[in-house]
């Protein structure tokens, strides 16, 4: 469709064909495993997506190589790394000092930006067990 109206951006396109038809779409994955067909897609979408409309955000339980190829993290400009168990794990997700984060703590990365260690909210596992179960307790 862009190539058909000569544009190159979801923007451009609703401009010029006047129509906001075309939805801003957030795809959220959760990564346990990436065969090589699946991360072809994905490449794709981190690649081009921006452009079209599609935003990607990847959760991933540990920064390994088994997860985040080098192509496609070149491909995704933006990063919140919470603590990670090595220095090769911090490497891997794209930040530096990960593995010395505390509870609560995270680097953020925006584009180009740099690096910003910043503090975000915490739950212990306690906690959330006692709001599941107090939930539970009401609806009974």
């Amino acid at each position: 469709m862009f190539t058909e109206a000569g544009v190159r951006n979801l923007s451009s396109y609703r401009e010029l064909s006047g129509s906001h038809a075309l939805p801003e779409i957030l795809l959220v994955l959760r990564m346990f495993d990436v065969s090589e067909e699946y991360e072809y897609g994905l490449n794709l979408i981190s690649s081009y997506g921006q452009h079209t409309g599609i935003h990607l955000v990847m959760v991933v339980d540990q920064a390994s190589g088994k997860y985040i190829s080098s192509r496609l993290k070149s491909n995704i400009p933006n990063r919140l790394v919470f603590k990670t168990t090595s220095v090769s794990d911090s490497s891997t997700a794209g930040v530096k000092g990960a593995e010395k984060l505390g509870v609560g703590e995270a680097i953020m990365r925006l584009d180009s930006s740099g690096e910003k260690k910043i503090t975000t909210i915490y739950t212990s596992e306690k906690d959330i067990s006692d709001v599941i179960h107090k939930i539970q307790d009401q609806q009974a």
